[in-house]
């Protein structure tokens, strides 16, 4: 995949970050950096959108978007440090979508011993509004309490492996996805059921028309024709949407070798505590694609359908959508 990767904020001057126990610009870079080298040690191709020196914030913002919308990205990450007095990490969307990346770069960072303070609406944000490719903005944590003082104990390194376990968790690792499928060495085949994570509306969308499968009515589905030759081979239902090998996530049903992934145990007494202490969405419409993943159909929200989901997630048994 291609990342467009964004050490926010100017080294000094016009555009600089919030200064405490930490310097913000100072540890964006150390955090970006870090996080590049991951990627691009495991394949990932990475324009760094980082702007060191502006005439204004204005020149900042502009610059930074605009270094990313001169590629086709599948991704812009944004790094920042809070500041302001409080606690923990949170991650902005375009209109507060609960991406699962999103979701699992707060939980991740939050396992270091931050706060969750969750996705947040960024639409108002410069560089998450503008961009052109599927965009986060994360902060953190805050650089003026002890927040600063457990990030410094536990450096850069950290932080950046828990943002990439998260992003690489959801996308592809292997390299661009663009290649012309070879007829007769595809991966999958006619009549798989398959869950993806993207999807396109034809079999040659290019990878800036990904539609993330949390916008579908659902995210998994039976390959029912193949058309070699194209960027996205495989037709879901007769008509869902297309996807290729990057896309999906597993093979589901019987005969398969793949591992099937489930969300990890929790003790609580109801889904959406549940779900929620796990740092993934509690919202009923992302609990209906949860319930079609773990065969409950028509869910609609019941306390006996809830009961269900909360008790195979105490098993550790509930199936990730």
């Amino acid at each position: 995949m291609k990342f467009g990767i964004n050490c926010g904020h100017t080294v000094a001057g016009p555009g600089s970050g919030a200064v405490g126990i930490i310097n913000e610009s100072v540890e964006t870079r150390e955090v970006g950096n870090a996080l590049i080298s991951l990627l691009r040690a495991n394949g990932h191709e990475v324009i760094n959108c980082t702007i060191d020196r502006a005439n204004s914030q204005n020149a900042y913002l502009k610059e930074a978007v605009n270094l990313a919308n001169n590629k086709t990205l599948d991704y812009f990450i944004s790094i920042h440090f809070n500041a302001g007095g409080g606690q923990g990490v949170e991650v902005y969307t375009y209109k507060g979508r609960q991406f699962t990346d999103a979701l699992e770069v707060c939980a991740n960072i939050s396992a270091l011993g931050f706060k969750n303070r969750g996705v947040k609406d960024g639409s108002g944000l410069y560089v998450v509004h503008k961009t052109k490719a599927k965009s986060m903005l994360i902060e953190c944590c805050f650089v003026d309490t002890e927040d600063a003082n457990k990030y410094k104990q536990l450096g850069a390194q950290k932080l950046a492996e828990a943002i990439y376990n998260a992003i690489v968790d959801t996308n592809s690792v292997a390299p661009s996805p663009q290649p012309t499928p070879n007829p007769g060495q595809n991966k999958y085949a006619v009549g798989q059921k398959v869950r993806f994570s993207t999807c396109y509306k034809s079999s040659t969308a290019p990878n800036s028309e990904a539609i993330l499968a949390t916008n579908m009515a659902r995210n998994y589905g039976i390959i029912t024709k193949i058309k070699n030759g194209t960027k996205n081979p495989y037709l879901l239902d007769d008509g869902l949407c297309w996807v290729n090998d990057g896309d999906i996530r597993e093979v589901l049903g019987a005969g398969t070798t793949n591992q099937v992934n489930y969300y990890p145990a929790t003790n609580s007494k109801s889904i959406v505590d549940g779900l929620k202490a796990i740092g993934v969405d509690s919202s009923i419409s992302h609990r209906k694609l949860i319930a079609r993943v773990n065969g409950i159909a028509n869910y609609s929200g019941t306390a006996s359908q809830n009961e269900q989901l909360c008790s195979l997630l105490r098993q550790g048994k509930l199936i990730k959508a």
